[in-house]
């Protein structure tokens, strides 16, 4: 169960995201609380390394994960490549590319904008994604963001990383040019 009482049970507030988390606790409404499942289970996906499939089935790796198998089949469908095993079984091993990687980021990072009010700081996703500050900033830029350098906190330390904020209109960085 994942609420209980009104709140999260002590085991996912564990095992999830923090910036989840801290931010189903306070979700009103059911599309917030979908959001917040989806950017979960995204998370969850990110933080895989390696293949998925093999020699595990899709429910046990379903399972090892904590998402619906449904679920896993889809975003293993658009985030990664299935190939044949090595075995001769017929199942397939899902194995992710450098640009399925940042194509899983960057849907990862809107969700999170949309979840947050289209303003995210790269403080709260630091260690969720175990990504650097510098490579969310890059990400962030190509989802459309502005971004700036954390303001200073309240008791005059400097903020920590970046502040991703999406305005519309959308500004999209300039394509990197190649040099021949």
């Amino acid at each position: 169960a994942v609420m209980s009482g009104g709140g999260l049970s002590d085991n996912v507030a564990e095992s999830w995201p923090t910036f989840v988390v801290s931010r189903l606790k306070h979700a009103k409404t059911s599309s917030e609380k979908k959001l917040l499942f989806l950017l979960r289970h995204l998370i969850a996906l990110h933080r895989k390394h390696g293949s998925f499939g093999g020699k595990r089935s899709m429910m046990e790796e379903a399972k090892a994960i904590g998402m619906p198998e449904v679920v896993l089949k889809k975003l293993l469908d658009t985030f990664t490549v299935g190939q044949p095993s090595d075995r001769d079984d017929g199942k397939l091993t899902y194995r992710s590319t450098k640009t399925l990687k940042d194509k899983l980021m960057l849907h990862l990072l809107v969700v999170g904008l949309n979840v947050n009010g289209c303003v995210i700081p790269t403080a709260d996703l630091v260690d969720d994604l175990q990504y650097p500050h510098a490579q969310l900033r890059n990400m962030l830029q190509q989802t459309g963001c502005n971004v700036k350098v954390a303001p200073t906190k309240g008791d005059g330390t400097k903020g920590e990383g970046y502040i991703g904020e999406l305005k519309a209109p959308i500004q999209f960085p300039d394509p990197r040019r190649i040099k021949r």
